[in-house]
């Protein structure tokens, strides 16, 4: 019981820190745990803790999803800004503009 939600603690200060490389050897380790603890008979008050520990935790771990796919969002909106500015047609939508020459050319 006590390694459970120690290990539920340990998952819940990763994703706190965005310490992600940590979440899978923790869930392995969990999986572990929970395997160990089958049959055991628990008290209604500890499953009730122990439920409540991996429901916080899979609120941070849905946002941190949210916020490492906004991140990759930024990323390819700065990537298509990089490689050429962005105009509208007529009908309104998004549409790619040539890039700019990165040289100069003589007119003679």
């Amino acid at each position: 019981m006590n390694s459970l939600a120690a290990r539920l603690d340990a998952i819940h200060a990763a994703l706190l820190l965005g310490d992600l490389g940590q979440i899978g050897p923790l869930s392995r380790q969990l999986t572990e745990d929970l395997a160990a603890a089958q049959g055991s008979d628990w008290p209604e008050d500890a499953l009730q803790a122990i439920r409540a520990k991996a429901q916080r935790n899979a609120r941070a771990l849905d946002a941190a999803l949210r916020g490492i796919r906004a991140a990759r969002r930024r990323l390819a909106e700065l990537h298509e800004a990089a490689s050429g500015h962005r105009t509208y047609g007529r009908d309104g939508n998004r549409a790619a503009a040539a890039p700019l020459p990165t040289t100069l050319r003589q007119r003679i």
